[in-house]
Order: C-alpha cells, then sequence, then structure tokens
C-alpha cells in the first residue's frame, strides 16, 4: 500500500537507529492519499528532515494544501518535480504563500504554463522567505516569462531552464532584472538562446550589477 511504500522510505532512506538532522527524503512515482501524506509528514518531522523531494507522483490540489499547512518547520527546500495535478491553478497553495520556513521550492517539470505562472507570480512578491525557485521543464512560453519578470520579489535565484523562452520573454526578463538588486543566480539553458535572444540579455548586464551567475548552455 501507499502507506507501506511510506514506512519503507522511512525504514531505508532515514534509518531510525540513527537518526540524524539535516537528511533528505525522495518519495517517487506515488499515488498520493490523505492519510499517507499525513504520514509522511509525521515521519519527516520526527527525523528533522531538511529536504522532501516528490518525483512523478499524482497529487491532488487539496493534497498540496494539506503538504503546506502540515510541513515540518525542518524542511528548508521542497521539490514536487513531475508531478501530474487535475485542476487548474493546482499549485497555488504553495504559493498563497509559501510554506514559511522554505526557502527553495523546486516545480521542475509539472505542466505549468503562462496561465498558471500569471496566478502564481504576485505570490512570489509576498514570500520573502523564498529566495530560490525553480520552474525548469515547464511550458511557460514568452508570456509565462513576462508574468513572472515583474514578480520575481527577493528570489535570489531562479530557473527558467527549457521553459520555451523567445524573444518576447527574453526582453521581459531583462527589463525587469536591470535594475534588479536581489537576483545572483539566473538559469536560462536549455532556452536555445542565440545572438538574438543574447541581445537583450547582454543589455541587462550593463546595468545589473547582483548577477553573478548566467547560465545560457543548450
Amino acid at each position: 500500500s501507499g502507506l507501506d511504500a511510506l514506512m519503507a522510505v522511512a525504514d531505508d532512506e532515514l534509518d531510525a537507529a540513527q537518526p540524524a538532522p539535516g537528511k533528505s527524503v525522495t518519495v517517487k512515482d506515488w499515488q498520493c492519499a490523505e492519510l499517507d501524506l499525513v504520514a509522511l509528514l509525521v515521519t519527516v518531522g520526527g527525523y528533522k528532515v531538511t529536504t522532501l523531494k516528490l518525483w512523478g507522483c499524482a497529487i491532488a490540489p487539496s493534497d498540496l494544501l494539506l503538504l503546506k499547512l502540515g510541513l515540518p518547520p525542518s524542511v528548508t527546500t521542497l521539490a514536487v518535480e513531475g508531478c501530474e495535478t487535475p485542476a487548474p491553478g493546482r499549485f497555488a497553495p504553495l504559493f498563497a504563500p509559501a510554506p514559511p520556513g522554505v526557502s527553495l521550492l523546486s516545480l521542475r517539470c509539472c505542466g505549468i504554463g503562462a496561465d498558471e505562472v500569471a496566478d502564481l507570480a504576485p505570490a512570489l512578491a509576498e514570500n520573502p522567505a523564498l529566495t530560490a525557485l525553480s520552474l525548469w521543464g515547464n511550458p511557460l512560453g514568452d508570456a509565462g516569462a513576462k508574468a513572472l519578470a515583474a514578480s520575481v520579489g527577493s528570489l535570489r535565484w531562479l530557473s527558467l531552464g527549457n521553459t520555451r523562452l523567445g524573444l518576447k520573454g527574453a526582453k521581459s526578463l531583462s527589463g525587469a532584472l536591470a535594475e534588479n538588486a536581489t537576483l545572483t543566480s539566473l538559469d536560462l539553458s536549455q532556452n536555445r538562446v542565440g545572438s538574438e535572444l543574447g541581445a537583450p540579455i547582454l543589455e541587462m548586464l550593463q546595468t545589473n550589477v547582483t548577477l553573478t551567475s548566467l547560465d545560457l548552455r543548450g
């Protein structure tokens, strides 16, 4: 059952004989059920886990809300990646606001498009504790990049790799980041940034004084 799988996580990854803080738990290909999620959160809290990763799991929006509300304060990194949920606005519960202790949130490869980003982006400015966000592998497109550009908030690290970024999106991001004073690392890899897309980015670097890492590979 799902509960048995979670207990296996506790046995294999946490090792009850030698509990130690700072550990990471990864759950893969899981059909999330409410009671099993509660059991997972209790286990995570008991071992002071700092990183929780859910990969390829089927999670309903109501379970995402439960995940946020029940997330132990020890968790500073939350990754919900490769996960499909059946309703629009599915990831909104993780943003409005984000779990108070989480500083890094990864939503890689979750099928998040421009419309959903437009709903999520305003909440970023309301989450000062969230300093790192990965949306790698989501089909944001130019419209999604534009919606996100104005809501970078207090982020210091942002991954928009493989998000179908085009010239309009590059211009929107570059315009917003030209005077940004918080972001230090930006990942735009796997967007086929050539000379056309690169031009507004290079122009942004003329005035931005805080960005120290920029990934344009692929």
